[in-house]
């Protein structure tokens, strides 16, 4: 149930595994959007489920999915956190 509320997320543990789920499903539209309304969760730490660190800029270049959804996503990134 990804909503409209994810304007209200900010960068806690929990708001970050939301985040990190949506890279993984390919939903950069809303990771975009998210990027857009809180700029700190492009850098803040994911912990992933083998319990290695990431980040949504480093989801969005190691990604395999669709690369025009993921460029805008690093232009995003780099507009509001260069």
């Amino acid at each position: 149930a990804i909503s409209g509320g994810i304007t209200h997320l900010h960068g806690s543990r929990y708001n970050m595994q939301i985040i990190f789920n949506m890279c993984r499903s390919n939903h950069w539209r809303y990771v975009q959007h998210a990027i857009q309304e809180n700029p700190i969760i492009a850098l803040t730490p994911m912990i992933m489920v083998n319990n290695i660190s990431t980040t949504v800029l480093h989801q969005t270049i190691t990604s395999k999915s669709d690369t025009s959804c993921r460029a805008e996503v690093i232009n995003t990134i780099m507009q509001v956190a260069p």
